[in-house]
């Protein structure tokens, strides 16, 4: 798989084969192209060659794309949560309960208002509130762009390894990462360095 931008080639034959439940993590300077590989995989992006999984081209169906960038609308927790989708409080309850949201929040966490701007959240709340609606709709493939980006490292430690447990496969799109955590998970960590990943040792950051 390839991208380019102009003249300037941001992908450049990315050839990648992973198993069901393989975790990456894909690192790299500040605007290479880790966002883009990401885009691409979720087909926002036009690229040249293919993306498949599980026998078929890969669509929205098997994915769900978790960013830095949250979008959350004034109503309750549950609202933004569900999107008004019929999912049960108590699946709800039980993902926000692993993020920490029910020891700061409390039991009526699902009635909170989120306002209009979300400024009654700090940017970790809202940025655990994206992983629950993430986590509760259970998909194949989990995309994450900068993830943890707003949470300090016990936190995002603690995420970390509510999704290195996930039955379904991961790629992560992470500036910074925890190496020891990454190996004790047998999680794979690549850099993209002149539009191409190189697969990395542990250590190297």
């Amino acid at each position: 798989m390839s991208f380019s931008y102009g003249d300037k080639k941001i992908l450049d034959g990315i050839n990648l084969t992973l198993r069901d439940h393989d975790k990456i993590i894909v690192t790299g300077a500040s605007g290479i192209g880790k966002s883009t590989l990401i885009n691409c995989i979720a087909n926002n992006l036009k690229y040249n060659g293919e993306i498949t999984f599980a026998g078929h081209q890969i669509n929205p169906a098997d994915f769900i794309k978790i960013s830095q960038r949250i979008w959350l609308f004034q109503g309750t927790v549950r609202e933004n949560l569900s999107l008004l989708q019929n999912i049960p409080d108590d699946l709800m309850l039980h993902e926000a309960k692993k993020m920490g949201l029910i020891h700061e929040f409390g039991n009526d966490f699902l009635d909170k208002l989120i306002s209009d701007d979300a400024n009654n959240l700090s940017g970790g709340q809202a940025q655990r509130l994206a992983l629950v609606r993430g986590l509760i709709r259970s998909k194949k493939i989990y995309l994450l762009d900068e993830i943890c980006s707003s949470l300090d490292p016990k936190n995002s430690d603690a995420i970390h390894k509510i999704i290195y447990q996930l039955p379904a496969i991961v790629i992560e799109i992470a500036h910074n990462y925890n190496p020891q955590l990454a190996q004790e998970n047998k999680v794979q960590v690549y850099k993209l360095i002149d539009a191409k990943l190189q697969k990395q040792n542990y250590i190297e950051q």
